[in-house]
């Protein structure tokens, strides 16, 4: 090996060992902020669970607030988190739903530094910082048509010759129709599978007779598109005036005597009834979960630290609570 080679090999070695701490410090730094996330989902996901299960048994979840007072809140124990009559149904559904966070940091010494924590809430309408309704969902086709894009065609048009005072209905071949037209009409009609052609019948009163007909079709059809059809109505045949058939003259009778039967005692029907429960159905439940992720990165520990040595991750999720018809009281 020549000096010059052994010199450079000398100094790769040299700038390797000067980067490579940095770069274990990047790789733990992003296993750290991977841990960290994964946290946060979990905790997220547990705290939804636990209200949901508290807002589906109120008088279970709230029992530790026998004057019913609202706001009032409850930190999980040992015994909430131990299966029996005396636990509590939201800090059991948190422990079923931590996915695989370590569920001894709930039920060893709960909420004391450096532990997780469950936190119950009871709230009214007031004391909520927000409330937000579930938005309408209206299914639509890109050409903004009220169609489903996916299975169906849009054919437009106009029926003509409609009596004055009368409607008419329009019916496709596979009996999608619309009623009460009394000139244009839209019409969500069949267009996918093996159905690839269309027909419609305007009706204006009785069917085959004393009404006015018309059909347009049978033309081709592709979901998603559009299509203009018009239809004329015609007049039918006049009903032909049925022949009356004499009815035979009935015998009498004699009417018999009625028997009078002992009078039912009525008896109640089904009711619903519902125990008192701890807080209103007007009221909300919110959990808070709270779960410490410890922090091993060295040099970039103290950007991630809350505490000493740990994360503290937390989610709050609200619920309305359910009323005691759903309930049965639980």
């Amino acid at each position: 090996m020549t000096p010059r080679r052994s010199r450079r090999s000398g100094q790769a070695i040299l700038e390797m060992a000067l980067v490579s701490p940095m770069l274990v410090v990047l790789l733990m730094g992003g296993l750290q902020v991977g841990q960290i996330a994964y946290s946060q989902v979990s905790v997220d996901t547990a705290a939804r669970e636990g209200a949901r299960a508290g807002a589906a048994a109120p008088n279970a979840a709230f029992a530790w607030d026998t004057g019913g007072a609202v706001p009032a809140s409850h930190q999980c124990t040992q015994t909430d988190f131990t299966e029996g009559s005396a636990s509590n149904p939201v800090c059991i559904a948190v422990l079923n739903a931590d996915g695989l966070l370590s569920s001894s940091l709930f039920t060893a010494n709960p909420c004391a530094s450096g532990q997780g924590c469950v936190t119950v809430s009871v709230v009214g309408a007031a004391n909520l910082s927000a409330f937000r309704s579930a938005a309408s969902a209206v299914l639509m086709s890109s050409g903004g048509s009220p169609c489903n894009s996916g299975h169906q065609a849009t054919v437009t048009g106009t029926v003509s010759n409609i009596p004055t005072g009368s409607t008419a209905t329009v019916t496709d071949t596979s009996g999608d129709t619309q009623s009460g037209i009394t000139g244009a009409f839209t019409l969500c009609v069949a267009a996918s599978g093996n159905t690839t052609s269309q027909t419609l019948v305007a009706q204006v009163g009785t069917v085959s007779c004393g009404g006015y007909s018309g059909s347009v079709g049978p033309f081709s059809v592709r979901h998603g598109q559009s299509y203009t059809e018009n239809v004329s109505v015609a007049a039918e045949p006049v009903c032909p005036t049925p022949t009356p058939t004499p009815a035979p003259t009935p015998t009498p009778t004699p009417t018999p005597t009625p028997t009078l039967g002992p009078t039912p005692t009525p008896t109640a029907g089904p009711s619903v009834s519902c125990t008192t429960q701890t807080v209103p159905d007007s009221d909300y439940i919110t959990v808070t979960v709270s779960y410490p992720v410890s922090v091993f990165v060295p040099v970039l520990g103290h950007l991630f630290e809350t505490q000493p040595g740990v994360r503290m991750t937390s989610s709050s999720a609200t619920y309305a609570i359910e009323p005691c018809t759903l309930t049965g009281g639980a």
